[in-house]
């Protein structure tokens, strides 16, 4: 799936309640492949998953 510049997230930045979110405030929020999260499933989609938040969060 292409990858447009302007997302959803770069609008979400622009609200002011953004940022009053816990997650954004503590630099919390990652970016992952839509795909990985929206379209797979079984155990290769959940692998993919797992290799995000790992990436994200350490072991």
């Amino acid at each position: 799936m292409p990858t447009d510049k302007e997302t959803i997230i770069k609008q979400w930045e622009t609200n002011p309640v953004w940022k009053k979110i816990d997650a954004v405030a503590n630099n919390k929020v990652f970016t992952v492949e839509r795909r990985d999260w929206s379209l797979s499933r079984g155990l290769l989609g959940s692998e993919k998953m797992l290799e995000d938040i790992v990436k994200n969060l350490g072991e």
